[in-house]
């Protein structure tokens, strides 16, 4: 294709190629701000993760300390509840003997002379 050689075409031509630059440079300024959005989101997820990995490392030192109490916690509940049943063995006893022992009649006191 020959370039237009008379002046009214050539004018339409290059105003229809600057009107196509300009058309890219808006959208190549809609692209970079589409970019720099992503990039700040991009940096808060960083910090977030961040955040949450130190979180987590706080979680496991305490899940850790917890784990090596834990065999001592299982001891001791098993001491508690054998002395709960203990009790309420005891006082099972105590409840039945009294409901089956026969009750005897109240004693009869004399008058003194």
């Amino acid at each position: 294709m020959s370039p237009p050689n008379n002046p009214p075409e050539r004018e339409a031509l290059v105003n229809y190629r600057l009107a196509k630059v300009e058309e890219a440079i808006i959208k190549l300024s809609e692209t970079t701000e589409q970019l720099v959005r992503l990039e700040e989101r991009h940096l808060e997820t960083r910090a977030a993760l961040n955040r949450a990995f130190a979180k987590i490392g706080d979680l496991e030192k305490r899940t850790g300390a917890i784990e090596t109490q834990m065999p001592k916690l299982m001891l001791a509940m098993g001491w508690v509840f054998a002395a709960v049943l203990a009790v309420v063995g005891m006082a099972g006893v105590l409840v039945w003997k009294a409901a089956t022992q026969p009750h005897a009649p109240p004693p009869v006191v004399s008058p003194r002379p």
